[in-house]
């Protein structure tokens, strides 16, 4: 729905639902990537990963070797360790800064900062004077259009910026519920089989 408003007996149309129908892109775009984080964020450990595994006595970083029914097999650079699944109270492995936390912050600090700056920029100008005849606006008229405006590009540059430092940025680590691994023993073709399942 479109607003009017009157300007020295001139009839003028309000910018906004134009806005935010240029928003809605923006908006489709920024749900598409949190839902690819989210998929990133689960993938399976395997052998090689990097994983930090905290017990009741120490925290320490280890490079997976294998996962077998009831143990980790790890290495660092003392050697090849087995850890107890029992004994892990905390299995967290090395990753990318999650894609949707740093879009999301992204998209708000960018946001804010251009709103506010908008807002700023529209109180610095006032209303428009009486010599005004072509796209005059209130105060309150132009907080809502620069900070529309800017708020927007700031949400879209703080995104781009989000993606960059979570895939450039420095590395953090995502915990992974060991109550999701289920290891499986049955017998196979010449011997003992063991299956490794993931849930999600």
């Amino acid at each position: 729905m479109s607003s009017e408003c009157s300007v020295n007996g001139a009839i003028t149309t309000s910018p906004r639902p134009v806005i935010l129908r240029a928003a809605a892109p923006v908006a489709a775009a920024a749900a598409l990537l949190l839902a690819a984080g989210g998929a990133i964020a689960q993938e399976p450990l395997e052998p090689g990963t990097t994983i930090r595994v905290t017990t009741d006595e120490v925290r320490h970083t280890y490079d997976l070797v294998e996962l077998r029914a009831d143990t980790l097999m790890v290495r660092d650079p003392s050697g090849v360790q087995a850890i107890p699944l029992a004994s892990v109270t905390r299995l967290e492995r090395r990753t990318r800064r999650p894609y949707g936390r740093a879009i999301l912050t992204g998209v708000f600090v960018g946001a804010g900062a251009g709103f506010f700056t908008g807002a700023a920029m529209a109180f610095e100008e006032g209303d428009d004077g009486a010599g005004c005849w072509l796209f005059c606006y209130t105060v309150e008229e132009k907080i809502g259009l620069y900070g529309s405006i800017l708020g927007g590009a700031g949400a879209l540059a703080g995104a781009i910026v989000g993606v960059g430092w979570a895939t450039l940025g420095p590395y953090g680590w995502t915990p992974v519920e060991t109550g999701r691994i289920d290891v499986r023993v049955a017998p196979g073709a010449g011997g003992v089989g063991v299956g490794v399942t993931w849930r999600f």
